[in-house]
């Protein structure tokens, strides 16, 4: 497909996403000047590119395709296994795509110039991606100036401390070196690095990942996290929310008009705030700002709930729910924000991954099937023999033939008793099922990779030294009832918009209250992936 100018749509958000019109590319309308920015709250939903229409029909024709075994997969232990890395790295195979930086501004400026020079540039910077490199080489990114802005201003300016918080089952794959080189270098602030869902891992995965990460960002704290379901006003003292803090605690922050660094840990001294959302009087100078960065669906809402020990901000399973940075203060001295993921340009990047690890919406897949293939030929033991499909297979099918996605989604369709009128197999809605549950990690639907560069070896080395999975980090297991841990939004007659605007009303209505039983969660396998998945 050849390169078109980039303008922006009608719309954003679910409309934009779907790319409706003729000659839209990126989502968007081609030749149309951007829309106004700020025009009302649909402008803060995440905004992707579309795919090919001819691409499309391609996948879809190759639906029926042999699924063909990816690299053998490496022994993790009794807890599970290690896939080799499936990406190129960015920086080291790939360079680093910049992202977008607030034009320089002055108090002077009044809201139209500085609106009008922040769309203007920001729309020279999506045209110039464009002209640099093939839309094919381009993964999902952000195209939406609202939610930059949001990062603008929460993480780039507000912050003294920067949570990078990335998926512990591929963490380098929700890695944007241009972000952490951006806080690190250009703006010198401190960064701790937060692997997130640290219990659907193998314990040698997360030993593997942090001495990657200790290499290649040396001095920056490491911190496992696994964030319950629910929990309660003892969350806040789970190791790895104390682990986190004393992390924060190590950092230093710059403080005066001379820049001069001073160490965090006396703002964590003051006593918890009865009421965190409130804000009470005081001087930046009497308090940090700890901001969570990172992917949408990394549960960075969900690591702020456990931190404060209750549900403070609405978490949800669906990529880009949190839309607007929130602050909450933890105690007169420290002050959290909870902003929007944003997912940054990258080269050569799996399109099925992002789907598989949430920073693409499952809603809004239009060919699911070669997801589907991509979960085929990487998990272990093979999908059929995970969701148990044999008895299940198509009765005109000759022996033995190889499993395709759309053969494997037929059967699984069988199954669960999935069927459009006239009594048809409805495969669609059974490959819709499979991607929700790989993105939640359930059972061996869960792909965990490791490093770049590690072999058999190595990851045999790490299971035989990894200390054991404590306790309290009780891994998820969905495999007792395969494909039923899944929401309504991707699996049946809703489309995207109107769940998400069930969703929303849903939230506004429940009252937020504070949560049971710290860890008990982890081992359900209901279908809520709220707070283990969230942000």
């Amino acid at each position: 497909m050849g390169k078109k100018p980039w303008g922006a749509g009608r719309g954003s958000g679910k409309g934009a996403t779907s790319g409706k019109g003729a000659g839209a590319v990126g989502g968007y309308a081609a030749g149309k000047a951007p829309a106004a920015p700020g025009a009302g709250p649909a402008r803060l939903e995440t905004v992707f590119g579309r795919e090919d229409g001819e691409n499309l029909l391609a996948l879809k024709a190759d639906a029926g395709r042999a699924c063909a075994r990816a690299a053998p997969a490496f022994e993790a232990g009794e807890h599970g296994h290690l896939l080799p890395y499936p990406c190129v790295r960015e920086g080291v195979d790939r360079p680093v795509i910049a992202i977008p930086l607030r034009p320089a501004w002055t108090e002077e400026m009044g809201v139209e110039s500085l609106n009008a020079q922040e769309a203007s540039y920001f729309s020279s910077w999506v045209s110039d991606i464009y002209r640099t490199h093939a839309i094919s080489e381009l993964n999902y990114f952000e195209h939406n100036l609202e939610v930059w802005r949001q990062i603008w201003r929460s993480a780039f300016e507000r912050a003294d401390i920067v949570i990078i918080v990335l998926d512990a089952r591929i963490p380098l794959f929700h890695f944007s070196q241009a972000v952490f080189d951006h806080v690190r270098k250009t703006l010198l602030k401190d960064v701790v690095i937060v692997l997130n869902k640290a219990d659907i891992v193998p314990p040698a995965s997360i030993q593997l990942w942090l001495e990657f990460f200790a290499r290649h960002c040396p001095g920056v704290p490491l911190v496992p996290f696994c964030v319950p379901k629910s929990g309660s006003g003892r969350v806040e003292q789970l190791p790895c929310v104390v682990e986190l803090f004393e992390a924060l605690k190590s950092c230093s922050v710059l403080r005066g008009a001379g820049g001069a660094r001073v160490s965090a840990a006396p703002f964590f001294e003051h006593p918890r705030e009865e009421h965190p959302a409130a804000a009470p009087e005081r001087t930046p100078e009497e308090f940090i700002t700890v901001v969570l960065q990172g992917d949408p669906n990394m549960g960075k809402s969900s690591i702020i709930n456990a931190v404060f020990g209750r549900k403070l901000v609405s978490s949800s399973a669906t990529p880009g729910h949190t839309k607007h940075f929130q602050t909450l203060f933890l105690s007169r001295g420290v002050c959290f924000c909870d902003s929007p993921g944003v997912v940054c340009p990258k080269l050569a990047v799996p399109k099925a991954l992002q789907v598989v690890f949430g920073s693409y919406r499952i809603a809004q897949v239009r060919e699911p099937f070669h997801i589907v293939r991509f979960i085929a030929e990487h998990c272990h033991p093979p999908l059929a023999s995970i969701l148990k499909l044999a008895a299940f297979r198509d009765k005109d099918a000759p022996k033995n033939e190889p499993w395709s996605p759309e053969s494997l989604c037929e059967a699984y369709a069988r199954k669960k008793g999935y069927f459009r009128r006239g009594g048809r197999t409805d495969p669609r809605r059974a490959a819709m099922r499979l991607l929700n549950d790989a993105l939640n990690g359930f059972g061996d639907l869960a792909l965990c990779f490791a490093p770049p560069g590690v072999d058999a070896a190595a990851v045999a080395a790490a299971a035989a030294a990894a200390p054991p999975r404590p306790s309290w980090m009780a891994r998820r297991d969905g495999s007792d009832d395969e494909g039923d841990h899944v929401d309504r939004a991707s699996s049946g007659g809703e489309g995207p918009e109107e769940s998400d605007a069930a969703s929303s009303e849903a939230e506004q209505k429940a009252p937020v209250q504070k949560a049971r039983n710290a860890f008990a969660a982890l081992d359900s396998s209901d279908s809520e992936s709220e707070a283990s998945s969230g942000g």
